[in-house]
Parts: C-alpha cells; structure tokens; sequence
C-alpha cells in the first residue's frame, strides 16, 4: 500500500517540476520548514488519495525514518526513491 502511494505521490508531484524544497513549502502550511503529520495527511486528502485517516499517518510515519514526528525534504526525497 505505501509503496503504491509514494509512487503516485511522486508522479504526481514531481510531474509540475518543482524543486523538493518548493514542493515542501508548498505543503508546510505553517512554515517550519518541515511537513508535519496533519499537514501530509491534508495533501493526500486534497489529492483524493483514498486512504483512511490511519493509513494517511502511517504513511507519514513510514516516510519519517527518524521518528521526529514531521517529515524533512531529505526523507520525502528519500520516500519517493523507495518506490523506484
């Protein structure tokens, strides 16, 4: 499931050709240069991904390897590359 969902994040995401920092300011909706939980599950929601409120968060959890509870640009980054 997540991997299905990295991949399809990804192409859609990457398809405008953004940088991974402007991609990551585009959805840190408070600007602490991180996307925090809510914020990753509220993109999915606005990309009508259809995941449960559960599986939203712990794809953000899958995502952020370090645990810090938000999800850097190197681990979103990192997200993407585990699908290819």
């Amino acid at each position: 499931l997540y991997s299905s969902t990295l991949s399809q994040l990804g192409k859609i995401l990457c398809a405008d050709e953004r940088s991974a920092t402007e991609l990551l300011a585009r959805f840190d909706s408070n600007g602490d240069g991180v996307i925090s939980y809510r914020e990753f599950s509220k993109v999915l929601k606005a990309l009508k991904f259809k995941l449960s409120h559960t599986q939203r968060y712990g794809l953000a959890a899958y995502i952020d390897t370090d645990g810090s509870g938000s999800i850097e640009v190197n681990e979103l980054l990192n997200g993407f590359q585990m699908v290819d």
